[in-house]
């Protein structure tokens, strides 16, 4: 599982302590919703559908997203941000993760203050 170890904001600047960090990298923060991935209402508009306890996620993944991520993997950190839960990101990540680990955390509205 990512995880986020830390999230401090001291003078309104974001400091994200995060597992499996390169410190010769820059990090960048990207949005999954609408980013990466478009959530979908209907099971049949889904290209990609996971059952994550009672709830299935239904989605499509974004055009060359794979390759963008692989691309930015090697210039920077790459961090996933959403709106929603944890238990509804990680999951998504996992997914995109399987291809090559691109995504090193995931941050979700609990860390939003």
């Amino acid at each position: 599982k990512l995880s986020v170890l830390d999230v401090s904001f001291p003078n309104n600047v974001i400091f994200i302590f995060y597992q499996r960090v390169r410190s010769d990298k820059e990090t960048v923060v990207l949005d999954l919703d609408e980013t990466l991935i478009h959530s979908v209402g209907n099971i049949q508009d889904a290209d990609v559908t996971l059952k994550v306890g009672k709830n299935v996620l239904k989605f499509n993944i974004r055009p060359y997203c794979y390759r963008f991520l692989e691309e930015m993997d090697k210039h920077y950190n790459v961090i996933v941000y959403t709106a929603s839960t944890e238990s509804y990101a990680h999951p998504i990540v996992e997914y995109l993760n399987k291809p090559k680990r691109t995504i090193k955390a995931v941050l979700s509205r609990g860390h939003c203050l």
